[in-house]
């Protein structure tokens, strides 16, 4: 950046001297940019889209390329003046300036520096903060983000502004031609006889609009200019099209830019990152633990049913009952008296929203405003058009419904609308388009709601039990404050500490921790969790969310601060903050986690929280008892009752046997073949990489029993490789464990859904057995009939072994996927496949598929005289499949 000086004579004593910047303006328009005033008289602000000066009230400035029959010449007066409009001038260059004010050097406009947004969001620290294009980037670089998203969005916004502007002079020639028409008509001259156009107007109104001044349009005759009238219609529509789609695609980059961070957020991309500010509880000492997870805690006092709440709503939704219905109800209670006893006005707001107030409530857009005149503001101020939810929230959490749009029977339109996802959406949108005045700040507001939530691509996070569900009730607290003197950001402690005490009050330990910039949304310039600890799984957990958006909402919003400004005076906006007060399930299962005792054997249950027992029932007043069993107590006694599954499975070793053609091949593993492989390459389980080979779903019972196993005619594939011997002689669909357990350097299976025990997989002698690097097989199959649902029951990490439909496989045809335990997958039909290889000593997946369970097997020793190497370690996963494996 090259810096300029005034000259002695404005400037007075040298330590007040200011200084020039010159800057190249976006699409290379340049003028000088000063501060505020000088010394020898007030300046005033030119505000202009590409350029602007200061200068004193009588000052002109020249030289400019000008637009059309606009003068060389313009006074600060007609620059007030909306005939001297330039809004989409051509690029600018300046030349003269006849006040005091003028260049040391003379070697002009200096270095590139495309936009210049200035006054980026008003916040930081509650102060304005003046960021430029690097500014943008460093948000970017500290959100992780892509930093050429900036230059995409300088060359889309110059598409769209170059489209505008033909658009635009289409209008001016459009009106200039009509005015041409009414004098020729009005003076009565001949109206021609032929309409054909000269091929340099023709020419001009495609290449160069601005060339058919008022000159050339007199030179046609009234019928040509009907005619070049039309021409100009169709031309504009066409490029008014154009721009449109332009400016659509300029916003949709514009979205994707966050708000500035503030200066205490960890700089990480790493959740491990987040800073722990404080431990508060038993957790602070000694992290205690207990037996029973809220999985099995929140069966043990019958307080859900997911099997019928799956049958009649879908996976993760549940019918709430009994004791767990009392203490959602009681936490409801106990957390809106919490709040409007410190201040809050309680609101319950609409359960779903008009599309488009829902838009305006759902992501970043930029709109780049430049007045023409500003008192006393910068060049080009961008305004955070904000929304609540962010673009991929709007599509892949919220639930769309629509209905009619009016209640007349006869009208027919259809209105969308959207379930809200927080009582946030509509409390951000109780102010929307107004101003507050400073008197009644700040605004507390405790928001009372259901909240619906698709959780699309939370594929085994916490969906067991009730932890994270599709539909829950929260009490959220909402604020709305002034932008001025870090209110804002004390406020924002002050909502953390409700929160805190709130915990506090009910006997649960707890974190708070501050989260890293690249897992902020868009909105938050800092966002600090509170994690409960869970004693029975063992793990923190969030509970609450806290953040302060400051600005960025209220101005896509429009809710300002103050009263009705003059024109052109510079508006405020208000900052907004939200934070969780109780997410109602989430808090039943960690109460239920840390006031357990005993067990169902003895009489245990869960110890009612005191300041919860006021709002409960006689019979749940105090004491809530077990009237079931543990789930993992009965799998452990079933357990038991067969020997460890290490004994069930390795007894079966010596047994092999089932008809699926497993077990035809499993003698044939040796765990000392002679190694000649082909070691298939591991790319990570992702719905991308799986396209063609499987789909996935979470690693829940619930979405297990609601997937639906494909059943297909068969034979479909057109070679001729048999079907295995008794095989394919069934109907219907089959389920059950699929146990699968290491015995030294074997992976043996039992398969209880079709039977069988196999031995799926050796690991050679002559590679390390620990850890387990890779293991060897020979075998795989497919099923003509259908596919085929594996899942792992506790999470375990696994690795598929795939194959494409083909009946003439070879061993370069074959990919295995690394799969983390979050999800389980369906293999399509005509897939091949293997039993999968866990990761661990032990697992136990749940397993379905048809039960006619044809099966066509391959044997690449037989075949193609070479093993199938499976490596089974996460670092040697590759994002993305090989070119030459994809469907």
């Amino acid at each position: 950046m090259r810096k300029w000086m005034l000259d002695e004579e404005s400037a007075g004593d040298s330590s007040d001297n200011e200084y020039y910047e010159i800057l190249e303006l976006y699409h290379e328009r340049k003028a000088y940019v000063t501060n505020r005033h000088t010394r020898r008289c007030t300046v005033y602000r030119i505000e202009h889209p590409f350029y602007h000066h200061d200068i004193s009230p009588n000052a002109t400035f020249t030289g400019y390329e000008t637009l059309g029959s606009y003068p060389d010449q313009l006074t600060l007066t007609q620059w007030f003046d909306p005939r001297y409009s330039f809004e989409y001038a051509p690029a600018v260059r300046y030349q003269t300036f006849t006040h005091d004010c003028v260049p040391v050097r003379d070697d002009k406009m200096g270095d590139s520096f495309g936009f210049v947004y200035e006054e980026f969001a008003d916040v930081t620290i509650g102060r304005t903060q003046v960021v430029r294009q690097p500014g943008v980037k460093k948000i970017q670089r500290d959100r992780y983000k892509d930093e050429g998203l900036v230059q995409q969005i300088m060359d889309a916004d110059l598409a769209w502004r170059q489209t505008a502007f033909k658009r635009d002079l289409y209008s001016k020639v459009k009106n200039a031609t009509a005015k041409t028409v009414g004098a020729k008509m009005k003076a009565k001259e001949a109206v021609g006889d032929s309409d054909a156009l000269p091929a340099n107007i023709t020419t001009a109104l495609m290449d160069d609009p601005k060339a058919l001044t008022a000159e050339v349009l007199g030179g046609l005759t009234v019928t040509q200019l009907r005619k070049l009238s039309g021409f100009i219609d169709e031309a504009r529509k066409t490029v008014e099209q154009q721009a449109a789609e332009l400016e659509a695609q300029r916003d949709e980059l514009l979205r994707s830019v966050g708000n500035v961070l503030h200066p205490s957020v960890p700089i990480s991309d790493n959740e491990d990152n987040n800073l722990i500010l404080r431990t508060v509880g038993d957790a602070a000492v000694n992290q205690t633990r207990k037996e029973y997870s809220h999985v099995d805690l929140i069966t043990m006092i019958d307080g859900v049913d997911t099997q019928r709440g799956t049958v009649a709503a879908g996976s993760r939704c549940y019918y709430l009952k009994g004791a767990a219905v009392a203490l959602e109800q009681a936490l409801c209670a106990f957390s809106v008296q919490f709040l409007m006893d410190r201040g809050f006005t309680a609101l319950s707001p609409p359960l779903f929203m008009r599309k488009e107030v829902m838009q305006e409530v759902r992501t970043l857009e930029f709109c780049l405003v430049a007045t023409r005149v500003m008192c006393h503001t910068d060049r080009f101020r961008m305004f955070l058009r904000t929304q609540v939810a962010q673009l991929s929230q709007f599509n892949e959490e919220l639930y769309k419904v629509t209905g009619k749009a009016s209640e007349r029977a006869e009208d027919a339109e259809v209105e969308e609308k959207y379930l809200i996802a927080t009582a946030e959406q509509p409390i951000a949108a109780f102010h929307r388009n107004e101003w507050i005045n400073p008197e009644e700040l700040p605004l507390r507001y405790v928001g009372v709601s259901e909240c619906f939530r698709q959780e699309v691509g939370s594929h085994g996070r916490d969906t067991l039990g009730i932890f994270r569900v599709h539909q829950f009730k929260k009490i959220e607290q909402f604020v709305i404050c002034s932008p001025h003197d870090d209110i804002s950001w004390k406020l924002m402690d002050e909502m953390l500490a409700n929160a805190e005490d709130f915990l506090k009050a009910i006997g649960l330990p707890y974190q708070v921790v501050s989260i890293v910039s690249g897992a902020l949304n868009l909105a938050a310039a800092k966002k600090n969790d509170v994690e409960a600890w869970f004693p029975g799984s063992g793990a923190f957990r969030e509970l609450v969310s806290c953040s302060n958006c400051t600005d960025y909402q209220a101005r896509r919003l429009k809710i300002r601060y103050g009263q009705t400004k003059k024109l052109n005076a510079r508006t405020d906006y208000v900052h907004m903050l939200n934070s969780t007060l109780c997410a109602t399930t989430r808090n039943v299962c960690c109460i239920l986690e840390n006031f357990q005792v005993g067990n169902f054997s003895n009489g245990g249950g869960v110890v009612v929280p005191e300041v919860l027992r006021p709002y409960m029932p006689s019979q749940y007043r105090e004491f809530i008892p077990f009237v079931k069993p543990a789930p993992i107590d009965v799998e452990r006694a079933a357990a038991e009752a067969k020997g460890s599954l290490r004994t069930v499975v390795t007894g079966s070793a010596s047994n092999v046997s089932g008809g699926s053609g497993y077990a035809d091949h499993s003698a044939g593993l040796s765990i000392d073949p002679a190694i000649k492989g082909y070691r298939v390459p591991l790319v990570r389980g992702t719905e991308a990489n799986l396209q063609g080979y499987a789909t996935m779903f979470p690693a829940s019972k619930e979405d297990f029993d609601a997937a639906k196993v494909d059943i297909a005619q068969w034979p479909q594939l057109p070679g001729r490789r048999p079907i295995c011997e008794s095989s394919g002689r069934a109907g219907g669909v089959r389920e059950g464990l699929f146990t699968f357990a290491w015995h030294d350097r074997e992976l043996l299976a039992i398969n209880e859904a079709v039977g069988g025990n196999y031995t799926t997989g050796v690991i050679p002698t002559c590679l390390s057995a620990t850890p387990r690097t890779e293991c060897v097989t020979r075998e795989a199959n497919y099923h003509p009939d259908g596919g085929q649902i594996v899942c792992p029951r506790d999470g375990q990490a696994y690795v598929a072994l795939l194959a494409l439909p083909k009946d003439n496989v070879r061993p370069e045809d074959f990919v295995a996927f690394y799969c983390d335990g979050t999800f389980g997958i369906h293999i399509n039909t005509d897939v091949w496949h293997q039993p999968v290889y866990p990761i661990g000593e032990e697992a136990v997946f749940y397993g379905k598929q048809g039960a006619v369970h044809a099966c066509a097997a391959y044997d690449s020793v037989d075949e193609h005289d070479t093993w199938l190497r499976v490596p089974l370690e996460a670092q040697d996963c590759l994002e993305e499949m090989p070119a030459h494996l994809r469907p």
